[in-house]
């Protein structure tokens, strides 16, 4: 099944997929498994689910046993508590970190021949760059994705973190967060320029094959075909080592700890987030594993 779409999809891109949320999955998953993980003692169980941040409005409902896991669960934990985002803070911090230095534009920041290449690559996508000109790359290179994949229906209200917090609101269950939403802008913003700047020529590259690209991406995660997974966008952060230390092992490393603690008290929980945090060598449950939490992969099919 996966050679069959590996040899014709084109990629879902390395941009897309950061947003997406599984920018990295190993071939050590099964191919009939979902996103979702189980560790359980005596006391509790926690569920690590993998997100898609962004997905269309046609792609509900959830496996079963995604919906069941959210049924048990009694708290949630996400990267971000969505409750506490507040949007007029949010555009502040995200303004704030988006401008360019004092006196630079994007195309200083990015240098004469790769703002060429970037603006020649944008116009035959449609797309003026000099809206982007007090911006600095990773902010464009973030937009100018987002805005295509919006196109096609895909929607960061739609994603699966957006809906497990809507059930959360309305069924009274507390979520707590794992980072701030400054947090996660501090680790695209302190990005070496050069990488920025190269990320914003992928993400132009790529437009014309989003919509195909993320298609594939969604129907494999929610078939649980992992193989697909692996082979199509392991090589899309892996090409970026500096990008993967910094928003896939870096973070894992954090978070792992304070995963394990939750099996401290007697609370189920229900982990979510962004599916490349949780398979690969470098991921969540490798760590967890190291300590003796060994998580068990969720069958796609619910239970007789």
């Amino acid at each position: 099944m996966s050679a069959a779409r590996t040899s014709s999809v084109p990629r879902t891109g390395l941009v897309a997929a950061l947003l997406s949320g599984i920018s990295l999955l190993a071939a050590s998953a099964c191919a009939d498994g979902l996103p979702l993980w189980l560790i359980e003692d005596a006391d509790n169980r926690i569920w690590l689910l993998g997100s898609i941040h962004l997905l269309r409005e046609q792609d509900y409902p959830l496996p079963e046993p995604m919906r069941r896991a959210y049924e048990e669960a009694e708290t949630l934990v996400m990267e971000l508590d969505m409750d506490e985002l507040d949007s007029a803070r949010a555009a502040t911090a995200m303004f704030t970190r988006a401008a360019t230095p004092e006196g630079r534009t994007l195309a200083s920041l990015m240098g004469p021949e790769k703002f060429a290449r970037a603006r020649t690559t944008a116009a035959e996508a449609g797309i003026d760059l000099d809206r982007f000109r007090r911006t600095e790359p990773w902010y464009a290179a973030l937009t100018v994705t987002q805005m295509q994949l919006a196109r096609h229906g895909y929607d960061p209200r739609h994603g699966l973190d957006a809906h497990m917090a809507a059930l959360a609101r309305r069924d009274g269950k507390p979520v707590d967060g794992l980072e701030t939403f400054e947090e996660q802008l501090a680790f695209f913003d302190e990005l070496p320029v050069s990488l920025q700047s190269d990320m914003l020529l992928e993400a132009l590259s790529e437009l014309q094959h989003l919509d195909a690209g993320m298609r594939e991406t969604v129907d494999a995660w929610l078939s649980g075909d992992s193989d697909y997974l692996a082979d199509v966008l392991l090589e899309e952060l892996r090409a970026y080592p500096e990008l993967y230390d910094t928003l896939v092992v870096g973070r894992n490393r954090r978070w792992a700890p304070r995963l394990a603690r939750l099996l401290e008290d007697e609370s189920d929980y229900l982990v979510i987030v962004g599916a490349l945090h949780l398979v690969g060598p470098d991921s969540v449950l490798e760590l967890l594993a190291a300590e003796g939490l060994v998580a068990v992969q969720a069958d796609r099919r619910p239970d007789p």
